[in-house]
Order: structure tokens, then C-alpha cells, then sequence
């Protein structure tokens, strides 16, 4: 055959009339059989029923009507199979509440507590991929079935994390208006939350967000979108708390150190200070007696992500006085802060002249990254279902 093929080339087609007419239609039969067997037998355990199935058709019209039709009717068969495979992709990375997931504002137990009272309230879904229309009208079925579910709490706060999106079509607009239309049937709020510039103007372009709108809120991420849901919560069950830490704690921690208290130094830090810098040496532990502060962590690429915003009662820059190393992240004074400070040099004093009185600023350190862990813990187990 490629002796053949080779004399054609060169001496042209005209060389082919010297060949009996029996060796060519018998090379040709040859040609056509070994894409038969490569085809249709050899594909028969490698490729999906539906795949092959597409392969028969596609030799069945191209043996009855032609070649470009069944080539065509192969790549129309693809498409149809890509988009339902694609569609059955679950575009919910998972689903969490408010119960099991929540905003990186550290606050107090008693509001703790009413928040996981009302957590079933707040419903999140990560996104993932590209929503379309298949995928869209599942995430509609989804938030509606969440909605008539009479053994949960009802549902306030839709809150929907488009970091992993990756596009929208006009589709999957459809299927958001049509949510928009639900929640304000229903009365309750929807929350976009780490969306792509273009995403966001085509929310704004076909009128699902609009500037007046109350009930639908644009957030820059999704810790951003439960902390607003969290302190409108707040606001509903404890009009007079700011929803940070009580007062309370501040002057339990005074109480209870009181016989140290010398050892500590008190500040005033201004709004917008940068009472730890990542990267250095804090100097020592601060203890929060007012204000609120936000602890940032800078990426390598510039981006920088809020780990926790503390209020009254809270302490930062303890790890970095027990292992003395440096910051992993920066601290910020969000609002006129009055902070006690215990510098490295004064710790080391206290636990030399007052070993017995500093058993109580170990403990109460101890007690206090146990809490912060146990919701660490907690974030992650509710990741992992």
C-alpha cells in the first residue's frame, strides 16, 4: 500500500490505470476492514456504550447517506453528550449554614451562642465551574427545596461563594432572576459573594442587582457576606450589641490580672495603625480592651486575605511571644483602639519575679487558643462532609 501511494505521488494518478482494477479494490477493501476492526471492535472495551454508540451511528449514515453528513451528525452527537455529562458536574462545592460555617469575627460566647441558634438561617453554597443552563436549574431546585423544608429554620440568608466560578451564560442569569423573584416572595436576602468583574457586570446588566435593592448585596468574598449576615442577626435578636466581644470580658481580664497589671502597658492606637507588621517581631502579646482590629495575611502575589477581626476581650501576637518568631500576619487597628501590652522583656520579669501570679496569664492563653482551634476544628469538619 505505501509503495503504492508513493508511485502515485510521484508519477501521478494517471499511473494508477496500469494496476489491475482486483489489487486496488482489494487494497482498498483492506483499508476500509482496518478501520472496521480499529473502530468498531478494538474501541468496543475502551470507550462509554454512549460513545460507541455514536461511533455506529456515525458509519451507519455515513455507509447510507455520506461522508460530511455523518461526520457532521458525529459532531453534533458530541456536543449533545458534552453538555449532558457536563450538566451532571455538581456545580455546589457543598453545603454548609450558619451553624457550621461563619465569618472569621471572633466574638463572644454569648453571641456565639445566639448565632448558632439562628444558624440554620443562613445558607451557603460554594460555586464551581461554569454555570449553565443545566447546571443553573439544579442550584434553583436546590435553594428551593431548601426553602420548603419544614425541619430547618426559615431560610434568611442565601449566600452564594462564586471564587471557583469560572462563567456564567444567559442561561444561568435566568435561573438567578428566578431566584430573585423567590427571595423576594419569601423575604429573604441574597449575597454574591466573591464574584469576577464580568460576572458582576453581568448581574448589574440584566438587572438581578440593582442599587436599591435590599434584599440582594454584593460582598468581595465570602467572609465579607456571613459577617454582614451575622451582624444583621445580631441587630434583629440584640438591638444594643455592636456584635463584637462584651464589654464584660475586659473587665473580667483586669480582675484577674490585677496583681500583673503593672507589668502591662497601656496604648492608645489610632484607626489605621499597624500595631503588628507581617514579617516582624511583634515585641510581645496585646491584650484588646477597646476597639476592633482585623489580622491580615499577605499573599506572596500581593492579595491580602482577613483571618480574624477581634474586638474588647481578645489577645494577638501570643504565638509569636511563645515560640519567638516572627508575625505571620499583620495586625490593623479598624477602629481608635486602647490596648494593654506585655512587651518580651516584661514577660520575662513577670514569670522570674511572679512565677505563682503568672500561672493565671498562662492558662488563660492556653484556654484561649484550645477556643480558637476547636473552631478551626469545627470549619474543617464542616468542610470535609
Amino acid at each position: 500500500m505505501a509503495v503504492i501511494s508513493m508511485i502515485t505521488l510521484v508519477f501521478g494518478a494517471d499511473v494508477l490505470s496500469i494496476f489491475p482494477k482486483v489489487i486496488l479494490g482489494g487494497l482498498l477493501l483492506n483499508l476500509g476492514l482496518e478501520f472496521m476492526v480499529e473502530w468498531l471492535f478494538d474501541t468496543w472495551k475502551r470507550l462509554h456504550k454512549t460513545d460507541y454508540a455514536v461511533i455506529v451511528l456515525i458509519l451507519i449514515v455515513i455507509g447510507s447517506i455520506g461522508f460530511l453528513e455523518g461526520i457532521v451528525l458525529g459532531l453534533l452527537m458530541s456536543i449533545i453528550l458534552f453538555v449532558i455529562n457536563y450538566s451532571k458536574v455538581e456545580v455546589i462545592k457543598y453545603e454548609l449554614s450558619g451553624k457550621t460555617f461563619s465569618s472569621n469575627v471572633e466574638r463572644s460566647s454569648h453571641l456565639k451562642k445566639v448565632l448558632q441558634d439562628h444558624g440554620d438561617e443562613i445558607y451557603i453554597l460554594p460555586l464551581q465551574g461554569f454555570v449553565f443552563f443545566g447546571t443553573a436549574n439544579r442550584l434553583l431546585m436546590q435553594v428551593q427545596s431548601r426553602q420548603e423544608n419544614q425541619n430547618l429554620s426559615k431560610l434568611k440568608y442565601l449566600v452564594f461563594d462564586f471564587r471557583h466560578v469560572t462563567g456564567l451564560d444567559s442561561s444561568a442569569i435566568n435561573s438567578f432572576n428566578k431566584l430573585k423573584i423567590l427571595a423576594e416572595n419569601c423575604g429573604f436576602h441574597i449575597l454574591f459573594c466573591g464574584l469576577h468583574d464580568e460576572m458582576e457586570a453581568q448581574l448589574y446588566i440584566e438587572g438581578i442587582v440593582a442599587e436599591k435593592s435590599s434584599l440582594i448585596r454584593i460582598f468581595q468574598d465570602l467572609d465579607h457576606g456571613l459577617e454582614w449576615c451575622e451582624q444583621h442577626i445580631l441587630h434583629c435578636v440584640l438591638p444594643e450589641t455592636d456584635g463584637l466581644e462584651s464589654k464584660d470580658k475586659t473587665g473580667s481580664f483586669l480582675h484577674r490580672f490585677s496583681q500583673i497589671a503593672d507589668f502591662f502597658e497601656t496604648k492608645n492606637c489610632p484607626s489605621g495603625t499597624i500595631m503588628i507588621k507581617q514579617g516582624e517581631d511583634p515585641g510581645g502579646i496585646t491584650f484588646i480592651e477597646s476597639g476592633k482590629i482585623t489580622v491580615e495575611l499577605e499573599l506572596d502575589t500581593g492579595k491580602k486575605i482577613r483571618l480574624k477581626t477581634l474586638g474588647p476581650g481578645t489577645v494577638v501576637g501570643e504565638v509569636s511571644l511563645y515560640l519567638g518568631s516572627s508575625a505571620s500576619a499583620s495586625v490593623i487597628a479598624d477602629t481608635d483602639c486602647r490596648v494593654f501590652f506585655l512587651s518580651k522583656e516584661s514577660f520575662k520579669k513577670m514569670n522570674l519575679e511572679t512565677p505563682d501570679k503568672t500561672v493565671e496569664l498562662h492558662t488563660f492563653i492556653v484556654e484561649l487558643l484550645s477556643e480558637r482551634l476547636s473552631g478551626s476544628n469545627a470549619t474543617i469538619k464542616a468542610l470535609m462532609r
